[in-house]
């Protein structure tokens, strides 16, 4: 499998034209600046800087440094400016783009906890917004799976993703809409305008009465406000 790089192909042409090397590495740092901006501005976290951009037939893949000065501590809320020597690199799936699956590679660093009564002394820093610290998807990439999967159910959308060239499957789809769809809930169990209450019941599973379920609705609106357990 071929793989080509940005800065290589970029770089080769630059040489060509009779650029120095300090003149491409300063036009290729403008160039990932501009391309971040274009690409990515308010979705990629201020303090992440693109280094380059591989491709192959299957994949694209981001890779990003970290440039913070402090973070603060997911465990205790303290800020640290003490950096660890050490980085931690994660590849996030992002939408698929023109047939390719998209990846970035995040280098992220590892900051000292300051606060001594901390139990945690070290930890990562956190891509708030971006993607969440267990995840292997971005948060945007998992509500794209949500509404693709709202338009048809979770195994077309898993079809249609794989053939956009992302690499998901129709389980993981089926994760992403249970958690927003329990976010909607709670959301809507906090509403005080409901004024009609439709109470009604259902099985999870067609044709087993042991996944029955009462549902409590807002007959108005139609949000759904609870899912009981049991009939």
């Amino acid at each position: 499998m071929c793989t080509k790089d940005w800065y290589g192909i970029f770089s080769t042409a630059l040489h060509k034209e009779c650029f120095t090397q300090g003149e491409i590495q300063q036009i290729y740092k403008i160039e990932m600046e501009a391309r971040t901006f274009f690409d990515f501005g308010g979705i990629v976290p201020d303090f992440l800087i693109l280094q380059n951009i591989e491709r192959d037939s299957k994949k694209i893949r981001y890779y990003w440094d970290s440039r913070s000065s402090e973070a603060m501590c997911p465990f205790c809320g303290m800020m640290s400016n003490k950096e660890c020597k050490d980085y931690f690199d994660k590849p996030l799936q992002d939408i698929p783009q023109g047939g390719l699956a998209v990846y970035h590679v995040v280098r992220r660093k590892k900051y000292f906890c300051e606060n001594l009564n901390c139990p945690h002394t070290r930890f990562v820093e956190r891509l708030d917004g971006f993607g969440e610290e267990t995840a292997r998807k971005t948060i945007r990439f998992k509500k794209y799976c949500v509404e693709r999967a709202l338009e048809n159910g979770c195994k077309p959308a898993e079809d249609a993703l794989k053939r956009d060239g992302a690499l998901v499957s129709n389980d993981s789809i089926a994760r992403y809409l249970k958690v927003e769809s329990a976010k909607q809930i709670e959301s809507n169990l906090k509403r005080n305008d409901v004024r009609v209450l439709a109470i009604d019941d259902i099985n999870l599973r067609k044709g087993d009465k042991s996944t029955g379920c009462t549902v409590l609705i807002d007959e108005e609106t139609h949000r759904v406000l609870l899912i009981i357990r049991g009939t």
